[in-house]
């Protein structure tokens, strides 16, 4: 008789092979169950069982196999169990489902999950399911807190694994670093990047790049990022992520226009639908050069592109420029929109401030805005001065 070690390699090995491998793994483990003290065997063929959708036996093997199971696991766990892959099979293949729904089956499947890790953790197969699930919590309930727990653990599952190390900073960056969280592990961050540059040098470019965007959005660290999109640049000349950061680090830092504006063109011109790079486009043109209907452009083409007003910024510089043409009511409703989307912007709550009180006549609603700007700066000089007139008058 073999030991149960062995039994349980065997077992995997045969689980992992055909249909007709996977009833040889199904009887060796059934003859021998009595050897197998832990159930994470039993549970990781339950998974292989669900998976096998085209075996017609395999729902003779279920039912036979869940006999087995639930005299091994805790009352109802097979139960929880074919709920936990239905959450696994949801996150897995990225489909939405009611919020309810998910949350429930969420929950149950945390119920077992102790009991199921043996099982996904000792299977290459399975390690991938803790960044679906993931990626499919912050997809359906918007938990970032809840979704990097399970990056975490799929790090600590496999932490020699460049490509879940990679599969969590991924995240990081796109959901997490872009509202301002996890800035203290940018060092961490950079070490692992570093590493996949030298293994995996076909993406050294993106890897580089996603390095200087670190520097440049999240440390702050003007210097570092601009050398390092010029590296980027001179491997890859059409990088555009490149391209535009460089220019907008040059004309906002530097106020160097001249050399912002050939970068941005280029930019536009590698992703012309990319409303950012649009917008940066326009800006230059709008505050480096007074250029009006370049600039108008440029920021109507942001409109194009981006069709539920998402673009804060494209809005408000949409709104000077018809300012600046004095069609004030149309940049009356450009400036109101991009306040929407940031209405505690003092520089926004100024210009739309500062319109209905000097060309529209709303002094009424230009106190009213700058009220709000002491509110959020108590010592704004110029909300303070413009406030004193009401006082006068």
């Amino acid at each position: 008789m073999l030991p149960a070690k062995e039994i349980q390699s065997l077992s995997k090995l045969l689980c992992s092979g055909d249909s007709q491998n996977m009833k040889l793994g199904f009887e060796l483990l059934r003859a021998h169950l009595d050897l197998l003290e832990a159930v994470a065997i039993p549970v990781h063929l339950f998974l292989e069982f669900e998976s096998l959708d085209d075996w017609e036996e395999t729902e003779q093997y279920k039912d036979q196999w869940t006999g087995i199971l639930e005299s091994e696991l805790p009352a109802g766990t097979t139960d929880r169990l074919k709920r936990q892959f239905q959450v696994l099979k949801w996150a897995d293949d990225e489909e939405q489902v009611g919020k309810d729904d998910f949350l429930s089956a969420l929950r149950e499947f945390q119920g077992v999950e102790e009991i199921a890790k043996p099982c996904l953790e000792s299977n290459p197969r399975y390690i991938g399911l803790y960044a679906a699930l993931g990626k499919s919590i912050f997809a359906n309930l918007g938990n970032r807190q809840e979704a990097c727990q399970y990056y975490e653990k799929l790090v600590a599952a496999a932490p020699e694994n460049l490509n879940y190390q990679l599969q969590r900073i991924n995240f990081l960056i796109n959901e997490c670093f872009g509202e301002g969280l996890y800035l203290d592990e940018l060092g961490a961050t950079e070490q692992v990047l570093r590493l996949a540059m030298e293994r995996i040098p076909r993406h050294r470019g993106n890897y580089l790049t996603v390095i200087a965007m670190l520097h440049d959005l999240y440390h702050r660290n003007k210097p570092v990022a601009k050398a390092l999109y010029q590296e980027v640049l001179e491997a890859d000349p059409e990088n555009s992520t490149a391209l535009n950061n460089l220019a907008v680090i040059l004309y906002k830092t530097e106020g160097n226009w001249e050399a912002a504006l050939p970068l941005a063109q280029a930019a536009v011109k590698v992703s012309p639908e990319k409303v950012s790079y649009l917008d940066t486009l326009a800006w230059i043109h709008w505050k480096g050069f007074q250029n009006i209907k370049e600039a108008e452009r440029w920021f109507r083409e942001c409109r194009r592109f981006d069709s539920s007003y998402t673009h804060h910024a494209s809005l408000t510089g949409l709104g000077e420029v018809l300012e600046a043409k004095g069609d004030y009511q149309k940049a009356q409703r450009f400036y109101d929109d991009g306040l929407s989307l940031r209405p505690d912007s003092l520089y926004k709550l100024q210009k739309l401030a500062d319109l209905c009180y000097f060309k529209l006549r709303q002094k009424g609603r230009a106190y009213g805005l700058y009220e709000r700007m002491l509110k959020i700066d108590p010592d704004h000089a110029h909300a303070k001065e413009m406030l004193a007139t009401e006082k006068e008058g």
